[in-house]
């Protein structure tokens, strides 16, 4: 190997290592941003009649599904067009661009000692949604307990993130690696699956809850969830992993928005 080069592999070897440190300190902050997730739903629970509450709760999961329609697109095209940079750049101005609407529009105007004053954000009495709390469609699905109600909930949240961090970090790779999907292709299979998320967010979630309640509606969130999963891992044609994503994308909004729910009730 000549002194040449050894000094082009050194210096491609050092902008590996930079683009490495960089997208490792991107994630890190984004870290920083973990615990506006929740700080929201317990906004929407405080600011929300309780027989609405399944209905914004997934209005909210429909909201959040609208990034994943716009954000596999734009960064497909964006890194086929110029590289991977500008996707990255245009992801964290969006994120401060997301924290200045929250400081500018939301405030706190519910008490600290409870949920609600004399009125709520939509003028329901205070007493008359006491009343409503104390039905029994509005009590605890899991029990009276307090400790095996929260903690039945946090084992339950921790199996399914673990799927879906798994999901998150390994299926666009088994994407590119085993059916070698393009970058602009799993970009548009990506959009694909959140209009399908969107749509159950937006008009499936609350109508289901309702029908069969915020139990059943968890569960069968969580069983789609996981026939999702295990099909794309087992499926060995490309149309099968995109019908198992389905399932999968199908069950996550049936899911997540039922957890704040059972913790407030």
């Amino acid at each position: 190997m000549t002194e040449t080069e050894t000094e082009t592999e050194t210096v491609e070897h050092q902008e590996v290592l930079w683009t490495l440190r960089s997208v490792k300190a991107e994630t890190d902050n984004s870290c920083l941003a973990l615990g506006a997730s929740p700080v929201v739903k317990a906004y929407i629970a405080d600011v929300t009649p309780s027989k609405d509450l399944p209905k914004y709760m997934g209005w909210r999961e429909a909201a959040c599904t609208l990034a994943f329609i716009v954000g596999p697109t734009l960064g497909g095209f964006l890194f086929t067009t110029w590289s991977l940079a500008p996707v990255i750049s245009i992801s964290g101005w969006a994120s401060i661009c997301a924290a200045l609407l929250v400081a500018y529009f939301l405030t706190e105007d519910t008490p600290p000692g409870g949920r609600v004053s004399a009125k709520d954000a939509s003028g329901v009495d205070a007493a008359a949604q006491a009343d409503e709390l104390a039905e029994p469609c509005f009590s605890c699905p899991l029990g009276t307990s307090l400790v095996v109600a929260v903690g039945t909930i946090c084992v339950v949240s921790f199996l399914y993130n673990t799927g879906q961090a798994t999901y998150d970090a390994f299926f666009t790779v088994m994407a590119s690696s085993k059916f070698h999907l393009t970058a602009q292709q799993i970009g548009y299979m990506l959009t694909g699956l959140a209009m399908v998320s969107l749509g159950v967010s937006a008009f499936g979630f609350a109508a289901i809850q309702k029908r069969v309640g915020i139990t059943v509606t968890s569960v069968l969130g969580l069983t789609l969830v996981a026939a999702g999963l295990a099909g794309i891992g087992f499926t060995s044609s490309p149309l099968g992993f995109i019908v198992c994503a389905a399932v999968y994308v199908v069950g996550v909004p049936l899911y997540t928005p039922s957890v704040p729910i059972l913790l407030m009730q």
